[in-house]
């Protein structure tokens, strides 16, 4: 058995996982289909964009080795990184930070969750500062998934008007709330 990305793994069997959010701020746009603010065209959205202040800490959502920190490719993040964290559940998972103003972590680099690994930024192809967060199943460039799948927020403290503190569940297609991060 191998210890990867905060949880045990082995294939054939499903863990779970408890990685944290890489900033507190504001879902500004989901995953999944939407209108691209600069084409205005319908694409699909192959992460979560957290709307945040530039310079903010960003932090590793799980544990893992830096696979790539540096400039530019196609999607338009200007800089961006790209974390492996191992094996889950059979399959091997990555993570990847776009649009940040500085990368603070180098390629081959050991980090671990909750470790600041960049700044945010407005950097690239972008409207407003926020971090463009994907997770990818399989290797830089395999299949985008929806982060939530791996981040849990769909559970949130909620006070009544009695202080007493009680969960409320929300749609993690429509969350806009603030995150808990580390």
């Amino acid at each position: 058995m191998q210890k990867n990305g905060n949880t045990k793994t082995q294939n054939n069997t499903e863990n779970k996982v408890n990685w944290i959010m890489p900033c507190k701020g504001k879902i500004s746009s989901p995953y999944g289909l939407r209108i691209d603010p600069i084409s205005k065209k319908q694409t699909f959205h192959s992460g979560i964009d957290i709307s945040i202040p530039i310079n903010t800490d960003i932090k590793a959502i799980a544990d893992g080795i830096v696979y790539f920190a540096g400039k530019s490719n196609p999607q338009g993040y200007a800089h961006f990184i790209i974390i492996d964290h191992g094996i889950i559940n059979g399959i091997n998972v990555t993570s990847e930070y776009g649009h940040i103003s500085k990368h603070i972590v180098i390629k081959g680099q050991k980090v671990t969750q909750g470790q600041i690994i960049a700044k945010s930024g407005n950097e690239g192809k972008s409207t407003a500062p926020h971090l463009h967060l994907t997770i990818r199943e399989g290797i830089y460039k395999g299949k985008h998934i929806n982060p939530l799948k791996y981040i849990q927020i769909t559970k949130i403290p909620h006070k009544t008007g009695t202080g007493t503190p009680v969960t409320k569940v929300l749609d993690t297609d429509t969350v806009s709330a603030a995150f808990r991060a580390k």
